[in-house]
């Protein structure tokens, strides 16, 4: 290695995060949460000059050595893909982040949704926790690797994507583009579990949860039909009694539970770590099949999502006027799909629960569940190591997620996509992400940029 080079473990990130530097991390943070990037399913419902002033005027601004030396190309409307260059390109990472928000109601918070302000040691708005501090903490990590002059092992790119909050096609272009260079990522880490307290009832202690892999999702339309007509002379059903009934038959039929591989894994890595009378519990839950899922459920709701496919139905629609009968009405559900279920094996599911030829269901935009990434896999190993050098006395743990990042669409051209988010964060704050007074402590923050730094950014 070039003696101008230095190694990433040289580095002292303890010593970078003291104040005046914490300070600056803390500060760049909120200018990147006041900017306010809220995207919107409307077309023409986001406000594209700002969008493009964060790309184009303040992230340059803020990280001006990542400008300067890091290849930049901008995929699609809203997509930001940065490659700097290592000493090999066989084993390239991928770091991934959004910096797209979901739109606020200003009136409901504490702080100012948009003010980036700290107070009482957390700072405040939207994006803080989901997760402009991603975006924040990988572009910390690698200005101050170029400040020290620093050359990773392998190429490093950093994946941006300013529409994942409404599904976008962004993170598809990105890998699109990838694909078509060869790229095969040997880690793609992305957003996702976080460190956390009282996870598990009667565990003490924290733990640490790595996702490894992510339930499916779909968003199905259940249409009811009706002939219209003035109110005044109803028929026995409209078209909205008729959808009720569907609904109601739909969430009384769960699909069968099961314990997915993950879980299976989770449970195992688990077990060791816990006492005696607590690996009993875990054992007798592994074994008991069906029957044990139902009772994790019961004992976490968190990870009982995770043993089964969830129906939340979100949306109804119906006669546009008080006095008029629907012509139809229509319903979304929202599917999240554990691992061993399937988009089709919803749709047989939900017909036979409805029990109504007349319904018709339309897949509105949907994914199955992603593949699993190996846990004694090297880029796990990686993420392992790097947590437990932050966190030595937390609990690392695989997990599934059950909700969806833009890291799915990375397993086509990776078997190793990660999603964790490394900060600690309590109950309230976590009930604060797509809610009101969202928030993160400074301290988390420091974590997150930490973490990116322990990784060494290089296999």
């Amino acid at each position: 290695m070039d003696a101008q080079k230095p190694a990433w473990d040289n580095l002292d990130y303890k010593a970078a995060m003291e104040a005046p530097e914490a300070a600056g991390v803390l500060e760049r943070l909120g200018r990147l949460i006041a900017c306010p990037t809220v995207s919107s399913h409307e077309p023409g419902g986001a406000d594209q000059a700002v969008f493009a002033h964060f790309r184009e005027d303040l992230l340059p601004s803020l990280y001006p050595l990542i400008h300067r030396h890091l290849r930049r190309e901008q995929v699609g409307d809203t997509g930001l893909l940065y490659l700097w260059k290592g000493r090999s390109s066989d084993q390239p990472i991928v770091l991934m982040s959004h910096y797209d928000v979901v739109p606020v109601d200003a009136a409901t918070w504490t702080h100012p949704p948009f003010g980036g302000e700290i107070h009482d040691g957390q700072l405040w708005g939207r994006g803080s926790l989901d997760t402009k501090v991603t975006l924040c903490a990988v572009l910390e990590a690698v200005e101050s690797g170029l400040a020290a002059g620093f050359e990773p092992e392998n190429d490093l790119y950093l994946s941006f994507a300013g529409d994942e909050e409404v599904i976008g096609l962004t993170a598809p272009a990105i890998v699109d583009l990838l694909a078509s260079r060869g790229i095969r990522p040997a880690l793609v880490l992305d957003e996702g579990g976080a460190v956390l307290s009282g996870a598990f009832p009667g565990v003490p202690g924290r733990v640490a949860m790595i996702g490894v892999a992510e339930k499916g999702m779909i968003d199905l339309e259940l249409t009811a039909p009706g002939g219209g007509g003035h109110a005044s002379v109803p028929p026995r059903h409209t078209a909205v009694g008729r959808l009720a009934q569907a609904v109601v038959r739909a969430e009384r039929k769960h699909m069968r539970r099961a314990y997915p591989r993950t879980v299976r894994d989770m449970l195992a890595t688990l077990a060791p770590q816990v006492p005696a009378s607590m690996r009993i519990l875990l054992r007798l839950l592994r074994l008991t099949g069906p029957v044990g899922a139902w009772l994790l459920g019961r004992l976490n709701p968190q990870l009982g999502a995770m043993t089964r496919t969830t129906f939340a139905f979100t949306r109804l629609s119906g006669s546009p006027q008080a006095n008029v009968l629907p012509s139809e009405a229509s319903a979304v559900v929202n599917v999240r799909i554990r691992q061993g279920d399937s988009i089709d094996r919803v749709l047989r599911h939900l017909k036979r629960a409805v029990r109504d030829p007349g319904i018709s269901f339309r897949i509105l935009q949907g994914n199955e569940p992603s593949p699993e990434t190996a846990i004694d896999s090297p880029a796990y190993r990686k993420v392992l190591d790097a947590t437990s050098r932050i966190w030595p006395d937390a609990i690392a743990l695989p997990y599934l997620m059950v909700a969806c990042t833009d890291s799915r669409h990375f397993c086509r051209i990776s078997d190793y996509v990660l999603r964790f988010s490394a900060m600690e964060i309590t109950a309230d704050q976590l009930a604060s992400i797509h809610n009101a007074d969202e928030r993160i402590s400074t301290d988390a923050v420091l974590q997150r940029v930490a973490l990116y730094k322990e990784l060494g950014l290089g296999l």
